[in-house]
């Protein structure tokens, strides 16, 4: 289901899985929605997500370069932390660590993301904690 959409239109797949990654992680960290159940697709489908996610950075390297904090979004969401942190990024999501706009530091757990718009790199990059 995912497969034809993404095909045809990645930057729109992107944007949307993005917009409900930030909603799924807001209604977690809201202490008002804690007694509702967190059955969304997106919980359910999240292997199906990152195969699309992979399978688009390998076939379209070029059009998910400007949309690379997203992508790292959609990207964390659906990887296994635990994982993540025995591992490391290159070996969990080998096909993100192609972009050089993307670094991973085991030692502190940090992810850095520059954005394609960034003008400087350092004062533009975006750091994610993996918890």
């Amino acid at each position: 289901m995912l497969a034809s959409y993404y095909h045809s239109q990645p930057a729109a797949f992107i944007t949307t899985m993005a917009r409900e990654v930030a909603r799924c992680n807001s209604m977690q960290q809201n202490p008002q929605s804690i007694n509702v159940p967190l059955t969304i697709c997106i919980f359910k489908a999240k292997s199906e997500i990152l195969q699309c996610v992979e399978m688009l950075i390998d076939k379209m390297q070029s059009e998910i370069a400007s949309l690379l904090v997203e992508v790292m979004d959609i990207t964390l969401h659906c990887v296994d932390n635990i994982e993540l942190k025995t591992k490391g990024l290159s070996e969990v999501c080998p096909s993100i660590c192609r972009f050089n706009q993307i670094s991973h530091c085991s030692q502190t757990r940090r992810i850095a993301v520059v954005p394609a718009t960034a003008i400087w790199p350092f004062t533009n990059c975006v750091k994610i904690n993996v918890k």
